[in-house]
């Protein structure tokens, strides 16, 4: 396994080296005949590039062949991850140029990998704050957070505090999915400010609510706080979080609002097939558990040759994949 680690250590500078400058887009969803269909591909708490478990589970790799075949199934897939990406790692914890990487490989990796949404968790802000701003600036997904703001209590830059994107069918008619998102305040180093989880879920489900026909809440709570959530705030469609480290389906509060956490590490990703017809705006959610495991072919062959033509002309590359090897034998 150590040498299918190398591998993937060795694949986390290479795209290391060839990271541009962000670049934020809005998504755009579509439709699948008159109904309009959106895949959901939900990941929380992710630490590691490498499979977990000894090698069987996990694996940015197998996750970015997972997403590749969810797109090509229905072009209007989007990946959402619910926090804690930043830190900790083995890897997170290598130098290049006297520099600690602090989850630089994370954010490169998943640049590639196709992640569209993603919001903070209490681990990002282990992370000084140089490190902090210098990864979101290198981000090419985009970045929510509806309570967490700088020390002067504005928005992060490139954060938004919730989103708004429209999906259409070949018709022309069209729906409008809403994002907001909250996490945890117990993590709270000085260039960060918080506002309660729940007081700011309710202004976003207030002013978002009648401006779009899906609401869907990306947080990194407990457990006990995502269900609150949900008992508080019907409106909400649907609740994907984070924090636990293990697989969680539940229905709660008076509208039975689903609220789902995956497993960390990637070791099983949440596949949500949100359904609507738009004439009338009734909704399904039909969702499944999938485990990454060995079954998935491993992406990395891909992920390789997508950024091999830059790596091939940056020495630096070269110059620390003994850095790669320490860091992915520990």
């Amino acid at each position: 396994m150590k040498k299918v680690g190398f591998i993937y250590a060795a694949l986390a500078m290479l795209l290391l080296s060839c990271a541009g400058p962000a670049r934020i887009s809005q998504p755009r969803a579509g439709s699948i005949g008159d109904s309009i269909r959106i895949t959901l591909l939900q990941i929380n708490d992710v630490y590691e590039i490498t499979p977990v478990s000894g090698g069987k589970e996990g694996g940015m790799a197998r996750l970015a062949t997972l997403r590749k075949q969810l797109q090509a199934e229905n072009p209007h897939t989007f990946m959402l991850l619910a926090g804690d990406l930043f830190s900790p790692s083995a890897l997170g914890t290598a130098k290049v140029d006297d520099v600690r990487l602090d989850g630089k490989q994370m954010v490169a990796v998943l640049n590639a990998v196709g992640l569209d949404f993603c919001t903070f968790g209490n681990h990002e802000f282990d992370l000084k704050e140089p490190a902090f701003l210098q990864r979101l600036s290198e981000s090419r997904f985009n970045w929510v957070a509806s309570n967490a703001f700088d020390k002067n209590g504005k928005p992060f830059p490139g954060v938004s505090e919730n989103i708004i994107f429209t999906a259409s069918n070949k018709t022309g008619q069209s729906v409008r999915v809403g994002l907001f998102a909250v996490m945890l305040t117990k993590n709270n180093p000085n260039y960060v400010t918080f506002r309660l989880p729940l007081e700011v879920a309710r202004e976003q489900v207030k002013k978002l609510r009648d401006q779009v026909d899906i609401l869907i809440a990306l947080t990194h709570l407990t457990l006990d706080e995502d269900i609150q959530l949900a008992q508080t705030l019907p409106e909400i469609d649907l609740i994907l979080g984070g924090h636990e480290h293990e697989n969680v389906q539940v229905w709660r509060g008076p509208e039975l609002t689903p609220v789902f956490k995956a497993d960390a590490n990637a070791r099983s990703a949440y596949i949500h097939e949100l359904t609507i017809d738009p004439a009338t705006k009734k909704l399904r959610i039909d969702t499944r558990l999938h485990p990454i495991t060995a079954e998935i072919a491993n992406g990395w062959i891909w992920l390789l040759t997508h950024f091999a033509k830059w790596a091939l002309s940056r020495r630096s590359l070269w110059l620390i994949l003994p850095t790669c090897w320490t860091a992915a034998s520990r």
